[in-house]
Parts: structure tokens; sequence; C-alpha cells
């Protein structure tokens, strides 16, 4: 093995919080919508905590710089979520999957890691530390290889990369020109199917224009969340867009010829499932 690949040192520093810097959510951000608004949240059923997700700490945690070195004092740098908890992670447990090891082994070290976690990962901060560390394996095995990472995956296929954005106005995203938008709901299900239809005149449909795609996939896991979770009653509301459940149930009746995946419509502020045809060349 090289000495350019051979690790020798693992390195993890976390972000003070009054240096105001971060990844996705900064510590103590806030008078920012996507900390400090009314979007749909895994605590809106608790009026305490329903109007802003700073109010349930979701920024507390923190964020880290990682820096995995070589033999040959080449340096991975990333950056990454999980603050103090996923630092100790990748110092205490992770490191020793990496010091000695080769550095392009990134899909092997991957899986050590997720094994090696999994009494206490499978989500969470176990994989905001594992997505840290392949990062910076990424990085460090580009930098010894003077080449960059699009590189190492297979090669340019474009000049250019178009972006969507998202934000709580797809009139403004249009204007600056993206393609498209992705708008936080305000309502989830916690609101009924009532609050889900309040989500569409307000949020869907603003903006929108030709060829200008608004909300796409997070509309979609929105109302999912509504078919397979409990209401404010305790009960499951009945909504036309069902659950992943509720979906298999259905796709064990549909004829063979039919996919087992779903396209959604909106159309009025109902979402309703169409089976997907397969050509026999997918079947």
């Amino acid at each position: 093995m090289s000495r350019a690949f051979r690790i020798r040192d693992v390195r993890v520093f976390t972000m003070a919080p009054a240096s105001g810097a971060g990844t996705y959510f900064r510590p103590g951000a806030a008078e920012h919508w996507l900390v400090d608004s009314l979007i749909a949240n895994p605590m809106s059923g608790y009026a305490k905590y329903r109007d802003r997700r700073s109010s349930w700490g979701i920024g507390v945690i923190g964020a880290l710089v990682i820096e995995i070195e070589t033999e040959d004092g080449t340096v991975g740098v990333a950056t990454g979520s999980g603050g103090v908890p996923a630092a100790w992670i990748i110092r205490h447990h992770f490191a020793r999957f990496l010091v000695g090891e080769d550095a392009r082994n990134i899909n092997r070290i991957w899986d050590q890691l997720y094994r090696a976690s999994l009494p206490y990962g499978r989500k969470g901060l176990a994989i905001m530390a594992i997505s840290a560390v392949d990062l910076a394996l990424w990085d460090l095995v580009g930098k010894v290889r003077k080449e960059p990472v699009y590189n190492l995956i297979g090669g340019l296929s474009r000049d250019e990369i178009t972006f969507y954005c998202t934000g709580p106005d797809a009139l403004a995203i249009k204007g600056m020109g993206f393609w498209g938008a992705k708008v936080p709901l305000p309502h989830s299900h916690f609101d009924g199917e009532d609050g889900m239809a309040r989500n569409l005149p307000g949020r869907a449909s603003r903006g929108r224009g030709a060829g200008f795609p608004a909300d796409g996939r997070l509309l979609h896991v929105a109302d999912r969340k509504l078919c397979h979770s409990p209401g404010r009653s305790g009960q499951t509301p009945e909504h036309p867009l069902v659950g992943r459940s509720a979906l298999a149930r259905r796709q064990r009746r549909l004829p063979r010829d039919q996919a087992r995946t779903p396209d959604v419509d909106v159309d009025d502020g109902r979402a309703r499932v169409y089976p997907v045809r397969l050509s026999p060349a997918d079947r």
C-alpha cells in the first residue's frame, strides 16, 4: 500500500455556537424561515412546538469538521452534522476502522462503520458521523490522485448542472432562474385532511407556471404521512393517497401488468394514486 493512501490520523472538531457557523441548522439560529416559521415537522402534533422548529431544539446538536490524514501528509476534509456526539463516535469508535487502512477502500470502510454501529445506529447520529467520514475519504482520495471527485465516480457527463431551490416563495425562486422549487408545507397530518388541503392554495400553486414545478416530492411525502399516521382523534384519516402498508395490500390485488410503485397526481386539493404500467421490457 502506498504511503499516500495509508491513513495515519483522524481529527474531529466541533463548531462553537458563538461562531455562527454550522451546516443545515446552525445552533441558536433564528429569524430564518428554515427554523423560525410554521413548517410541518415531527413535533407538529404538540401545540407548544408547532410554530417553529427552533422551539424544540432542532439546531442544538451542531456541526463538525473532520480531517483524515495519510502518511504523506495529504489531508481530506469534510463537514457534517452531529456536533459533539457524532465527533465522539468518530474519535472513539470509528477511528479504529480508519487508522492504518487504505483510504481507497471507501465502500469497505463505510460497510464496517455501518455494521459496527448497528447496536446504536442505523439512523441519526451514527449515520451523520458515517457521512462525514465518507465525504472526507472522497476528498482525500481525490487530492492524492489530483483529480476531482466526479472523475472517481464515473467521469464528467455534462458541462453544466441545473438546480432547484428550497424556499417558502416559489415565485421568488422562479424569478432567480431556478428550474423548480421545493416549498415547505405549513400543515401536516396532525391538522387533518382540511389542513393538508390548505397547503395547496398557498404553497403548491404559488408562483407556478408552465414548465416550473413547485413542491414536488415534499408535497407527496406530507400527504403520505397523512395516510399512515394517527390524527388528533387517534384514528387514521381517510385519504385517497394510501400509505406504504395499505399500498402493499392494494398492489397485491392489482393485475400483474401494473407496476409495484405509484405515480401521484394532485388536482383540486386531492391526491390520487395511479398504478404505473410497465412495458414488457421492464418486467
